[in-house]
């Protein structure tokens, strides 16, 4: 009985991860240019809020609220546009709250920059929108808020990046009661100069455990630091205790903060150098992706280091960490930048996944580069999200070539399933046994998906053996050849744009040695 119980529960299992919906789409929502800066996840469809912006006169940036099906579909959208302010919500992170609503943050503008907090229904009908000064205001107005929690009775708490003085930034938390009023403004500054993280943690008990920065950028144009800050509150915002990562060493904001099961925190952030422009200039060059876990004591347990062929940039960061797997393991987005050829110029910053277990073990590495894109073309994520089938869904920005007419920045959701892939089946490239050189006669797999493709034609070449580089080829169905594609990461997802291509049969083809190994058919639809 026992034997039977396990074979029935092996192939449930089996069939969820085989049901497990995966995509990459791309919306414009009838705008010249639009983003998506967050993601909620229901066990019905997906919500979303961005930015919109107008090329028309007045050139109106709004914001815009979006609800999808399960497979990435738009069902509806609802902007917030008016001709005198500008609305734009890039670091929100959309909660439901308590009542059922649901609620974003941002900024808006119209002669002064102010935070904003957005209150919708799920029919993504604006019901509220507050708007709150900087505690520096009237002498420095800046301000940003980058993510927002609900506290007990309805309370919310925004975690705000403020300016003291111009070039001194300092870290805010602001607090509001359910009617959102305005009640508490607590910041948190040094000698130093403070930047600000991704995340923030709410405790049972009402405190907040915060990720940011100590540095001298805004003093300094060489001899520059960074060391990542990590801090904690009590429910009142009085200071509790500070993490500093070692001085000496450079590393980054901690962009993204998960608590662990035994009251631990996993922080993510980026180790780099400074590289000197001159003798008066130098800039700091973010070379990796940097993981590591607190404990209780505020003592670094375990350290990752991530390098994986990465371009070293001044742009790579991680974003987001969300727990997976029974919270005894967390998946990681965040962006890193890539350069295959200053001339013709080609490179850009592209998005990257990663799965670690909570004793700090890396499992995989998935990264998400678009081909053949200029160094101006970005491709990442703002938010990410955990999905009720096991998988991850991140939310961001695609941009496209400037085509006049055409839109040009499209909001961009990727769902991806339990192993990190958009091609079910990618995890097969993470067990390669065969040695380099081994001669293998046997055609390697060369996976598609989807087919037909609408918008991303995604393919992953499966070989028998490691291979550091591969050349691919697209033709169509006369033969002629649309698109050659040299690829440096040859085991990745590669991903081509094809919203340009015509409607028809087209063959992705694998070369080696000037034969074409494998050609698989793929259809492009409009």
């Amino acid at each position: 009985m026992k034997k039977y119980i396990a074979v029935v529960v092996f192939f449930i299992c089996s069939f969820h991860l085989l049901a497990q919906i995966t995509f990459s789409k791309k919306y414009h929502f009838n705008y010249p240019s639009a983003t998506l800066g967050d993601v909620l996840v229901t066990d019905s469809c997906y919500y979303a809020t961005g930015i919109i912006v107008d090329t028309m006169f007045p050139y109106r940036v709004g914001n815009i609220f979006v609800k999808f099906d399960l497979e990435g579909n738009e069902l509806f959208n609802k902007p917030l546009v008016s001709d005198s302010k500008s609305y734009r919500t890039w670091f929100g992170d959309l909660i439901q709250t308590d009542d059922g609503n649901l609620l974003t943050i941002g900024v808006v503008t119209d002669t002064i920059r102010k935070g904003l907090i957005i209150k919708y229904n799920t029919d993504g009908d604006t019901l509220q929108t507050k708007e709150y000064f900087s505690p520096y205001y009237p002498d420095e107005p800046f301000i940003t808020p980058v993510q927002v929690v609900e506290g007990s009775q309805g309370t919310i708490i925004t975690y705000d990046a403020v300016a003291k003085e111009g070039a001194d930034n300092d870290l805010c938390l602001s607090r509001f009661d359910r009617d959102l009023n305005l009640t508490q403004q607590t910041t948190y500054g040094s000698g130093n100069n403070e930047h600000i993280g991704r995340m923030m943690i709410l405790g049972e008990d009402g405190s907040i455990t915060a990720g940011g920065s100590w540095n001298n950028l805004n003093h300094n144009s060489n001899n520059l630091w960074s060391r990542t800050l990590v801090f904690k509150t009590d429910s009142s915002g009085a200071f509790q205790w500070e993490y500093l990562s070692p001085a000496g060493r450079i590393q980054d904001r901690a962009y993204a903060l998960l608590k662990t099961p035994d009251d631990g925190l996993i922080v993510g952030t980026s180790k780099g150098f400074e590289d000197v422009v001159n003798a008066e200039t130098g800039i700091l060059i973010w070379e990796s992706a940097y993981f590591f876990k607190l404990d209780q004591n505020q003592s670094v347990e375990w350290e990752l280091e991530v390098f994986d062929s990465i371009y070293p940039s001044v742009g790579n960061e991680i974003d987001r960490i969300v727990s997976v797997y029974g919270e005894e393991a967390f998946i990681a987005v965040g962006r890193f930048g890539m350069i295959r050829s200053m001339e013709p110029p080609i490179g850009g910053t592209f998005g990257w996944f990663f799965k670690v277990t909570n004793e700090g073990e890396l499992e995989w590495v998935r990264k998400y580069k678009v081909i053949d894109s200029d160094f101006g073309y970005v491709h990442r994520f703002y938010d990410l999200k955990p999905t009720p089938d096991g998988g991850v869904i991140a939310a961001g920005e695609a941009n496209g070539p400037n085509i006049p007419g055409e839109p040009s920045l499209f909001g961009w959701l990727i769902k991806l399933d339990s192993f990190g892939c958009l091609i079910p089946g990618c995890q097969a490239n993470d067990t390669i046994t065969t040695g380099i050189d081994m001669p293998v006669p046997e055609p390697p797999p060369l996976a598609i998906y989807p087919n037909p493709a609408r918008d991303y034609l995604n393919f992953q070449l499966r070989p028998h053996r490691p291979v550091r580089q591969a050349h691919f080829r697209i033709v169509d169905a006369s033969g002629r050849v649309v698109q050659e594609i040299e690829s440096d990461l040859p085991l990745e997802t590669h991903i081509v744009p094809v919203w340009e291509w015509g409607a028809g049969v087209y063959f992705l083809q694998y070369v080696e040695g000037g034969e074409v190994r494998v050609s698989e058919r793929f259809v492009v639809v409009k």
